[in-house]
């Protein structure tokens, strides 16, 4: 044999040619050299080398004369191998199988894969892997299995003698590398594979399925769900009679005339939608809740985030879990400290006890404390199920605990008219054999992942029988999954069908963490930042998509003892954030870590009694609730939403910062309420309406809470809403923020302090430099006529261009690579009084990707706009202590004090060279000084402690 690109050829006979018929032989050594690449790179080059040789023995299944031969010169490392850049083209839309000889002289050695498409690298052993020494055998490798991207291959490698036990002299033999179009290596139409499935159009109960044709194809089955739905002669067919909101999944088998079956294609999936009315039922309860409690306990709560002991590896480990910040989180322990599975087993077997555990009190809490749903870790990775089950590891057979502790819970829930859900990680498990994703207790010890055979017995075996006693036996309301993996799209269709196909699932809500990948996008209910508030505007989603945020009282999911984590968040810091979440439509699930005896920590405990204290008196302004409808940030607090039946609106000010003049200024708001209160407070107030502004008047000097206080405005109606506008300050300045704006989905913002705009990076460009995608718009309004310097608070990592547009005015602001700062005098642009538009772009200057993080557009009128001046350059501004203190002033000189949004905190007249000001706001702080004729000015930031 000689080597063949059959790629090639087909390209010269495309009239006659099908790539599908077509094996192509990487390399088969009979020149006597490596033909697919120019540079075999040996990793590591002194592990073992590579050398074209005779044939070991060429009889059987390979007779050819020439082999490659590999031979292991040291023990270790057990992938010692090589890597190279193929010098054919090889796309693996083309190709989903490789087929490898392999001949090996040690039964410990297989033979293991690598492949780089799209920057994503996998590494996988053939399935079945070898069984025979001292002779040849075939070695198929399934692309697709392994997760292998779609496109041109850019590295290829392999290790022949990957194995645990590993001898210097070893040699293995390989030949014949070869790519084909189906598993079984042969051409003709029955390796054919149909190619071009895609799905269209898809409404409630139908879509439109199409394809590509197949050379001598005359006709072609359809199958929806693995069941032949009909054969059609042409390449397109319209389905009907689909279920609302089902799950499928299509393939098609080509026939030729001889009636020859192809390859089945590849399949695709597709869930169908909802009805709007139907999905508004079935999520009304859950949009009305805003609130619930997330339970994380398991056997990792035996640990308490501690292991001491000896790893497999026979290394010392102390371990210590800390919320992901030197190590994983406590309930990641066993991954993380890499802890035998006999080992685990027998420390839950002996301490996972539920001694204590009284489901009643855990519901008690949750109600007290305004929770309306609970959500519990039935199975969490570590792969102890929680609930009756005789399938797998779980409590009742593997515990001292012997007995269900999901059926207490879920009964004492419905007695409290709460709802109930089970998280369920349905991918990740490092005890049940099947487990996907890589585990460092695979492979006696040196990680690894499952064969894909036993990933497949793993999902029918162990995690659908589960999840149909979680929905048969339990009546939940919620699956929470966890852990999705996308590169098994099949394996998660028949998981989320065997949900979907149970009648008592009807109503269940999922969120978004399957993962499952469906050709028209997202397959849960509602998406799941974790740990954060996620980048949504003031007014919520403009897809109206529902979100959940889940978040831990300190930092680890799981039970920590105090020594490994003692670091709470404050109950205000908690109510805030619950406050936050449905000012932009969300839910807050707020976690508790029990103890392995089912306590929950003093501290939590605590938490959740000021969070119930604050919600007796504040729930109806959060239960129900919609996101704010003005779609500017206030500086007191947030707001939240409610329209009756009739279409009435009740605005609920949540007021974080009182005021103390008594007076509350509402921007944007330009209608009057039939009626406006303080929850928890009967002190009457009243209201005015004028500049695109509502007042309220007659506050109380203290408020109802130091956290936040409730101010209830009802409207007849909708109230009538000005557009958020930027106000020039007392020096006629102009400050664009993140808060004031509007943006396109490439960009986002980034809520650190401050904020600022990030995501505006050039990498979706093919060339990089140029136009970047997004745009940013303020509306603002000018006071005074004249000329404005535009300057700029940013990051950037290269040279870029802002472009800027005022109205009918533009001008371009060349911004330098720097770390933050003010770079200022940018441009200058002319102004007239008005209401303005404005508009920012982003073009880059250089090749290589780069990003800017842009925290403020300011513009200054023209006269006393020098920032830096060197007539102030004596100035000094310090923070230490809660105050801040200036020195070199001169008596006159105008000093202004802003917080990190750029809010006015203080303004004053210098009085004398030195000026202190207390301040309870620790954070950064601007102070701006200028002249008494506002010619010069400087500006400085300090850090208040």
């Amino acid at each position: 044999m000689k080597i063949l690109f059959l790629s090639s050829v087909c390209l010269m006979l495309s009239a006659i040619c099908n790539i599908n018929a077509q094996n192509l032989i990487m390399d088969d050594f009979e020149s006597g050299q490596v033909s697919f690449t120019a540079t075999v790179n040996v990793n590591p080059p002194t592990a073992g080398k590579f050398e074209v040789t005779n044939n070991p023995d060429n009889t059987g299944i390979n007779t050819s004369a020439k082999c490659w031969m590999f031979t292991r010169l040291q023990a270790d490392p057990e992938w010692a191998g090589f890597y190279c850049t193929p010098t054919q083209t090889i796309s693996t839309n083309d190709y989903g199988y490789l087929h490898i000889k392999y001949y090996r002289t040690n039964a410990n050695s297989k033979l293991r894969v690598m492949i780089k498409v799209n920057g994503d690298q996998k590494e996988f052993t053939s399935n079945p892997e070898p069984s025979k020494i001292n002779t040849w055998e075939n070695l198929v490798f399934d692309l697709n299995a392994a997760g292998v991207l779609k496109g041109n291959i850019e590295a290829f490698g392999f290790q022949p003698d990957f194995s645990t036990s590993r001898s210097v002299g070893t040699i293995c033999y390989v030949d014949d590398i070869i790519f084909s179009a189906s598993a079984s290596g042969e051409t003709g139409f029955a390796s054919y594979v149909p190619k071009g499935l895609k799905i269209e159009n898809v409404q409630l109960t139908s879509l439109d399925l199409s394809w590509s044709a197949l050379q001598d194809a005359v006709s072609y089955d359809i199958y929806k769900n693995d069941v032949l739905l009909q054969n059609i002669t042409g390449t397109s067919l319209n389905i009907t009679n689909l279920d609302e909101y089902g799950v499928y999944k299509f393939h098609i088998v080509a026939k030729n005339a001889a009636s020859e079956l192809s390859q089945p294609s590849t399949g695709v999936y597709v869930q169908t939608p909802e009805s709007k009315e139907n999905r508004d039922t079935r999520m009304a309860w859950w949009r009305e809740a805003r609130f619930g409690m997330f339970i994380h306990w398991g056997g990792y709560a035996a640990y308490a985030g501690h292991f001491q002991g000896v790893d497999v590896h026979g290394n010392t480990v102390d371990y210590i879990a800390d919320g992901g910040q030197n190590g994983s989180y406590a309930e990641w322990i066993m991954f993380g400290a890499a802890i035998p599975r006999d080992t685990y087993q027998a420390k839950i077997a002996s301490d996972f006890t539920a001694e204590n555990y009284d489901p009643k009190e855990w519901v008690r809490m949750a109600k007290a404390a305004g929770m309306k749903y609970i959500i519990l870790t039935s199975k969490h990775h570590e792969g102890l199920s929680l609930f009756n089950t005789n399938i797998g590891w779980n409590v009742t057979d593997h515990s001292p605990a012997k007995k269900d502790l999901v059926k207490g819970l879920v009964d004492e829930a419905r007695a409290a008219g709460l709802k109930i859900g089970f998280y369920y990680s349905q991918a990740l498990d490092w005890n049940n054999p099947g487990g996907m994703g890589w585990m460092p207790q695979n492979n006696n010890g040196n990680g690894g992942e499952a064969t894909e055979n036993e990933k497949i017995n793993y999902v029918e075996n162990l995690v659908i029988p589960h999840l149909i006693t979680l929905v048969d036996d339990y009546n939940i309301d919620v699956i929470w999954w966890d852990m999705g993996e996308p590169k098994y799209p099949e394996l998660q269709y028949r998981t989320l069908k065997a949900i979907k196909d149970n009648p008592k699932a009807k109503n269940i809500i999922s969120n978004d963490r399957l993962e499952f990948k469906i050709d028209n996008g997202f397959s849960g209910d509602f998406n799941t930042p974790e740990q954060s508030i996620p980048d949504v505007p003031v007014t919520g989603r403009a897809d109206g998509r529902d979100w959940e945020t889940c978040m831990t009282m300190n930092r680890n999911w799981g039970y920590a003892s105090p020594d490994v984590d003692n670091q709470w968040k404050s109950s205000s810091d908690l109510i805030l954030k619950l406050i936050d979440i449905a000012s932009k439509g969300g839910n807050f699930l707020l976690n508790i870590g029990p103890k392995p005896d089912g306590t929950f920590p003093q501290e939590s405990i605590d938490r959740l009694t000021d969070v119930g204290a604050w919600m007796s008196v504040n729930s109806e302004a959060i239960y129900g609730s919609i996101a704010n409808p003005i779609d500017k940030a206030m500086d007191w607090g947030k707001i939240t939403r409610k329209i009756d039946s009739e279409g009435n609106t009740t605005l609920y000010l949540h007021v974080a910062q009182w005021p103390s003049n008594s007076e509350l200024v509402v921007p944007q708001l330009n209608s009057l309420p039939v009626s406006a209160s303080i929850l928890g407070n009967s002190t009457s107030i009243t209201t005015e309406s004028g500049n695109n502004k509502m007042i309220i008047k007659g506050l109380p000097v203290s408020p109802v809470s130091a956290v936040s206080t409730t101010i209830k405005l009802v409207f007849e109606g909708e109230p009538v809403l000005g557009e958020n506008t930027v106000m020039p300050d007392a020096n006629d300045k102009l400050t664009l923020l993140p808060a004031d704006s509007k943006y396109d989905s490439e960009i986002c913002v980034d809520n650190n302090t401050p904020q600022n705009f990030g995501c505006w990076d050039n990498g979706p460009i093919d060339s990089k430099k140029g136009l970047v995608p997004g745009t940013i718009t303020w509306k603002i309004q000018i006071n005074k006529p004249g000329n404005y310097v535009v300057s700029s608070d940013l990051e950037a990592t290269a040279m870029s261009t802002l472009h800027l547009k005022i109205g009918d005015s533009t001008t371009d602001l060349n911004c330098a690579k720097a770390s933050y700062g003010v770079q200022n005098n940018l441009a200058i642009i002319s102004l007239a009084a008005g209401i303005y538009d404005v508009t920012l772009t982003r073009t880059s200057l250089e090749d290589n990707w780069n990003y800017v993080n842009l925290r403020n557009i300011v513009l200054s009128y023209a006269s006393g706009t020098g920032i830096d001046d060197a007539v102030l350059s004596n100035v000094k501004v310090y923070g230490e202590n809660g105050v801040l203190r200036i020195e070199g002033l001169e008596k006159g000189n105008n000093i202004r004090i802003y917080d990190v949004m750029g809010r006015l905190l203080v303004s004053k007249i210098a009085e004398s060279s030195i000026e202190v000001f207390p301040l309870s706001y620790k954070s950064i702080i601007i102070a701006k000084i200028s002249d008494k004729a506002n010619e010069s000015q400087i500006v400085r930031k300090v850090i208040i402690n």
